[in-house]
């Protein structure tokens, strides 16, 4: 029987980076951070409406959403999660969570091609990272984990994103997932997919867009109250981004 490698997950890792041609460029979500969340929102005034802490609340479901991610993400890379690093109750409710995303998988022909893929779009200037790449059922498909509370509407801006990211690099993907597992058994297991051409024709990339250019803007704005020079690759990284 062969030992997989164990991995510990460091929940303090920062965030990643993405360069094009040596120069930083934004992620895929940091770019979206620009764009109002009002689910977000309604939630953070539920918890404190009930008398819970915010953060605490939120780091606590952060950290069973990273670690159900990361034992999803092992599995297609060949190594385990080390849990020793782990309080026993978000590793059960972790393992909770991949036991639902087993249920739906068990019923699919899902055949991985790649995991955790690092992508940078040279047209755009942005990266981000792609949690699955598989022939679902035959159809070259991108699958996007999500451990919230439910499927909002600004997730599929990021999958626009992460579409673009995947046919500008060769992968040619027809459709993309969202598999938002729950955390809780007071959540509801749920996955909504959608083909790629609707995402590029029906406005979802152009918000995305949309939110990259106000990023760039916002960072040469910063630049200039700081007294930098000018820096004109992100003037342009703000132009092609129209």
């Amino acid at each position: 029987m062969v030992t997989k490698t164990k991995v510990k997950i460091d929940f303090s890792a920062p965030h990643q980076e993405y360069f094009v041609n040596g120069q930083q460029v934004a992620g895929t979500t940091t770019a979206l951070r620009e764009l109002n969340k009002p689910a977000l929102l309604g939630w953070a005034w539920k918890e404190g409406k009930e008398g819970r802490s915010l953060n605490q609340k939120r780091d606590a479901a952060a950290n069973i959403g990273t670690i159900a991610h990361e034992i999803l993400c092992g599995r297609d890379k060949g190594y385990e999660i080390d849990n020793s690093n782990i309080a026993p109750d978000a590793w059960k409710a972790a393992l909770d969570c991949v036991a639902s995303y087993d249920s739906w998988a068990k019923g699919m022909d899902i055949k991985t091609l790649g995991a955790e893929v690092q992508l940078v779009s040279e047209t755009y200037l942005y990266g981000g990272t792609l949690d699955k790449i598989a022939e679902v059922n035959g159809v070259s498909t991108l699958i996007d984990y999500k451990t919230g509370k439910s499927i909002y509407e600004e997730y599929f801006y990021q999958l626009a994103a992460y579409s673009q990211l995947a046919i500008e690099n060769g992968y040619g993907i027809q459709k993309a997932i969202i598999v938002n597992i729950p955390k809780s058994s007071e959540d509801n297991f749920k996955v909504e997919s959608m083909p790629v051409k609707s995402l590029f024709e029906h406005g979802y990339l152009d918000v995305f867009l949309g939110a990259l250019k106000i990023y760039y803007a916002k960072k040469q704005i910063k630049d200039y109250k700081n007294g930098d020079k000018k820096d004109d690759f992100y003037e342009y990284a703000k132009e092609v981004s129209d």
